[in-house]
């Protein structure tokens, strides 16, 4: 098993010598033959307009030449060029294709490459491949041309993990916000911190050069205002977090309340379609129905769940949908809770969040429901309310969502943490600046803040994907598709 070398991100030069954050180079071991030329079809397997076939690697241009015969002779870098793709073992044509040929260094994967553009005929496509293959092509593995850009220092781990989130994004605002995160956003935020982490190493190991002088007020200050702006600068990246996670992965909003309170009636009123059964009688809704909704280009889940009564009301099976039931809340971002207007039961309600234990952090917007039967002088107007059966209160109701969900920021130009594995680097590094700021003000050796202070460069080394093991890189990477 070979070793494939990322370069780091936090290697740098201080007065003639050498100081590195983490690691020099990080050594990864991948199963793999980096000197392999790959190929992949980028597009469905299906009857379509067109196909795009993929290749990258370090015999690209040779293996063009072998299956590819342009019409118009010499081929330019970068131009589409018409031509046949040439069977096996022969000059017989299997399609004519568009070819355009990236050289080493300006292409996706930093690679020489080319794509071609096909007839979207799948027996087309994979006699295409064949041709590739018996040319001296591997077939690719899941995202194997992203970890390729990544491996040749084209895109960072997070750009990398980017991509993963373009594809999948669910609305404008989510594939933006992917955007940003390809085109290098999260380590242009980031290098602040690495500025500020190399300025007190550097302070503290020419200290150590030195012993016979002791750091002034002055300068434990300065330590301790780099430490501080380190801090706020991850923690407000950590805020980001969960807006991150929102975008890419939708909003979970559970509608709970009791039986015939109209969860279903507002389910279809918000989305617009008739996903939920509608009856008057009680209990209609006894499993777990789940409806995608798209709110100022925010991606959200609107679970409608069964209804919640005493236990001793219910019958078996609805006791197993309120076993569901409680299962979506200890899940939801958001809680609507409703209550018919005409007899609210909002005290109920919040003493089953209670009883269930769910978390009290998890936001709840307070329904009143069928407002539309309201008697003039109500005994209550706790809460916001509507009547889905005629569009009622759904413009206050959309307004509190977001509020809550935060949605002004989601079309902000801001850089979010969409992966749980950056979060975690995010709080190691966190941890370790903790730890070396203690250091400091506890007069400890200066060996204990040295250490400290590369842990959290290790950190942020791991975040980009300067120091990785194979198996994280597995893991991201085998959640690409073939192709990307």
């Amino acid at each position: 098993m070979g070793k494939i070398t990322a370069p780091s991100r936090f290697y740098f030069p201080l007065n003639g010598a050498n100081y590195v954050l983490g690691v020099e180079m990080a050594q990864v071991s991948m199963d793999l033959k980096r000197t392999d030329t790959i190929c992949a079809l980028a597009t469905p397997l299906a009857p379509a307009a067109l196909a795009v076939i993929r290749v990258s690697g370090a015999n690209a241009l040779s293996i063009r030449d072998r299956v590819f015969r342009s019409h118009r002779g010499q081929q330019k870098d970068f131009m589409a060029t018409l031509g046949f793709v040439l069977a096996p073992q022969g000059e017989e044509p299997v399609d004519e294709v568009l070819c355009t040929f990236f050289p080493q260094g300006k292409s996706f994967t930093g690679e020489p490459s080319f794509e071609m553009s096909l007839h979207g005929n799948p027996n087309l496509a994979q006699r295409t491949l064949d041709a590739l293959v018996a040319a001296g092509c591997r077939l690719a593995r899941p995202g194997e041309f992203t970890l390729r850009a990544f491996l040749t220092g084209k895109i960072d781990l997070c750009a990398a993990e980017s991509v993963l989130d373009l594809i999948g994004a669910g609305s404008e605002v989510a594939a933006h916000a992917a955007l940003r995160g390809l085109k290098g956003g999260l380590s242009e935020r980031l290098a602040p911190v690495r500025h500020n982490l190399i300025h007190v190493l550097a302070q503290v190991e020419a200290r150590m050069d030195f012993p016979e002088e002791d750091l002034g007020s002055a300068q434990v200050d300065d330590l301790k205002h780099h430490f501080q702006q380190m801090k706020t600068d991850l923690e407000n990246l950590m805020a980001s977090a969960s807006m991150g996670q929102r975008l890419i992965q939708g909003a979970r909003v559970v509608l709970f309340g009791p039986p015939n309170v109209g969860k279903s009636t507002l389910l279809n009123a918000l989305t617009g379609e008739s996903r939920a059964l509608v009856y008057d009688q009680p209990g209609t809704t006894r499993d777990v129905l789940e409806a995608n909704w798209v709110l100022d280009g925010m991606p959200i889940l609107l679970v409608d769940v069964a209804g919640i009564r005493p236990s001793e009301q219910a019958d078996p099976v609805e006791q197993m949908g309120i076993e569901k039931a409680k299962e979506e809340l200890f899940k939801a971002d958001l809680i609507l809770g409703l209550a018919e207007s005409v007899s609210p039961t909002f005290g109920f309600l919040k003493s089953q969040l209670e009883t269930w234990g769910v978390d009290e952090g998890t936001p709840r917007i307070w329904l009143r429901t069928k407002t539309d039967l309201e008697s003039p002088n109500p005994s209550s107007k706790e809460g916001i309310g509507i009547s889905a059966q005629h569009g009622m209160g759904l413009d206050a109701l959309q307004e509190a969502m977001r509020e809550i969900l935060c949605l002004g920021d989601a079309q902000s130009d801001e850089v979010f943490l969409t992966r749980n594995r950056q979060k975690e680097e995010v709080q190691a590094c966190l941890q370790a600046l903790n730890e070396a700021e203690q250091a400091l003000s506890q007069g400890w050796a200066d060996e204990v803040l040295t250490s400290e202070i590369r842990r959290a460069g290790q950190a942020l080394d791991r975040l980009l994907g300067a120091d990785l093991n194979e198996d994280v890189l597995d893991k991201i990477f085998s959640e690409f598709c073939i192709g990307k």
